[in-house]
């Protein structure tokens, strides 16, 4: 009868650490995932507001006859929050890029 309790109680053991490995799998796959959500979240947020500045830096020249002194310039044509250090302007050209590292 102890023998048999035992080899059941080894049994579950095995069975419960086969399982917690699958888990421990299956938990690292999803976690790096959402751990990534973020970031990607991010960068397309940043490459929509890269989108954004560049037709309003365009308005902005139809409207004055000359590109933006400064990304600020623009700010009253957009309706978002930009954070315009992440970005590199060219007020000569009213070239703008994403700094790199952002």
């Amino acid at each position: 009868m102890l023998k048999t309790a035992l080899k059941l109680l080894l049994l579950f053991c095995l069975v419960g650490l086969l399982f917690s490995a699958c888990d421990k799998k299956k938990t690292e796959d999803y976690s790096g995932t959402l751990l990534n959500m973020p970031k990607e979240a991010q960068d397309a947020a940043q490459q929509a507001d890269l989108v954004a500045l560049k037709s309003s830096i365009q308005a902005y020249r139809a409207a004055h006859g000359a590109y933006p002194q400064e990304l600020k310039d623009v700010a009253p044509l957009l309706n978002s929050d930009i954070n315009y250090g992440n970005y590199d302007y060219d007020p000569a050209t009213g070239r703008v890029t994403m700094k790199k590292g952002n």
